[in-house]
């Protein structure tokens, strides 16, 4: 083949995929060049001009083909919009829709069923003798394993179920989905359950109308699903600690140092204490802010927990007993953390004032049930609780 005939066959090729990217020709390609194993001879083409045939579109056809169908697809003109052809995309999903059906209304055969009855009561064997045992051993100190466990039980089962089970598959599907609906309800209500938060809480309580003003803070069963034991608390009046630095009188400030904490100890908290009451006197009722930190056992491991009470009077100010014409408007925020500092509980009533230290929340009173914040599934799991890691 001679070089200007070279040229115009390459010339041909270009002007051939302009035609086709043009006008979307998939089964008319441009003659190829046919090649010979052997050395030396190569065959001489007749004239290009007439060698178009209808063959099997090539790749590179396809590929025009598949850059045109994405265009007509994702751009549309500003007066018309090209739509995509959603009659094949139709067809197919009827064909795949018509084929599942068929499968499911169909039954095993006997031979299907003897093929794999060895095999699934071997698994099944091994997943009992082998989970069972570890469902006990997690449930009580770790549900989320235990139900784990559950889980590849429930599979090994469904396995065993589908492949040895002579009925139809629309019967064997509609089963599993069944039995796999209830399991999950009812592993979520125990993982729940069983995930509880277990934490010493201190009630903001009441307010006492005497003297100056006297508060009165609650210890209670509140919070509390499982006993606590062996709970240490230490509750300290952070407005007094805050003022003793500026008290110059030294008899006034020992007074201070001692009367601003109180330590505590309760040897068994649970649903059914009775309660404690703590009868406290701040230097100023109408801004009160207390810190409470307890440490107990449940079980075998220890937990450690981080309260904060803010008590703020919003209404007419108190002095003294004598004095007041009014009843204060009372405002909480309570906040309770754990060893590493994430909030577990909180609530702050809407008319809690802001400042640097004001958190977003639902409102403590009236009404107020102190419950810990929603917790997910996977937080459940995995985040931590009180846990104390020394």
């Amino acid at each position: 083949m001679g070089k200007g005939h070279r040229k115009g066959w390459k010339k041909a090729q270009r002007k051939m995929a302009d035609k086709l990217a043009k006008e979307c020709v998939p089964n008319v390609q441009p003659p190829s060049r046919p090649r010979d194993n052997s050395k030396g001879f190569q065959p001489r083409l007749p004239p290009y001009e007439n060698t178009l045939l209808p063959v099997r579109p090539t790749s590179f056809q396809m590929f025009l083909k598949r850059i045109k169908l994405w265009h007509r697809f994702h751009f549309h003109s500003t007066n018309k919009i090209v739509s995509f052809p959603m009659a094949k995309v139709r067809t197919w999903i009827g064909s795949q829709l018509r084929a599942s059906l068929r499968y499911l209304a169909e039954s095993p055969s006997p031979d299907s069923r003897n093929r794999h009855k060895n095999i699934v009561l071997g698994i099944v064997a091994t997943a009992v003798f082998a989970l069972v045992p570890m469902w006990y051993q997690l449930m009580n100190s770790h549900p989320c394993g235990a139900w784990l466990s559950f889980t590849l039980a429930l599979m090994f089962g469904a396995y065993s179920f589908w492949s040895i089970t002579p009925v139809s598959r629309w019967a064997r599907t509609v089963t599993l989905v069944i039995i796999t609906s209830v399991f999950l309800v009812y592993g979520r209500q125990s993982i729940y359950s069983a995930t509880q938060l277990d934490f010493f809480f201190v009630n903001p309580g009441v307010f006492l109308v005497q003297d100056r003003g006297e508060w009165l803070l609650m210890v209670t069963g509140q919070n509390t699903h499982k006993s606590l034991f062996n709970v240490q608390m230490i509750l300290q009046d952070v407005v007094t600690a805050h003022a003793i630095p500026n008290e110059p009188d030294l008899a006034k400030r020992e007074a201070m140092i001692r009367g601003g904490t109180i330590e505590k100890t309760y040897p068994e908290i649970g649903p059914t204490f009775l309660g404690d009451n703590i009868q406290w006197r701040p230097i100023d009722v109408n801004n009160q802010e207390y810190s409470v930190q307890a440490r107990y056992r449940i079980g075998d491991r220890a937990f450690l927990s981080t309260e904060e009470i803010r008590i703020v009077n919003v209404g007419s100010r108190f002095v003294t007993a004598q004095q007041m014409k009014e009843a204060p408007t009372w405002a909480f925020s309570v906040t309770l953390r754990n060893q590493s500092g994430a909030i577990l509980m909180h609530c702050v009533d809407p008319t809690f004032p802001h400042d640097a230290r004001w958190i977003a929340g639902s409102a403590c009173f009236p009404g107020a049930k102190y419950e810990p914040l929603p917790r997910s599934l996977c937080a459940r799991c995995f985040a931590r609780g009180f846990e104390f890691y020394p």
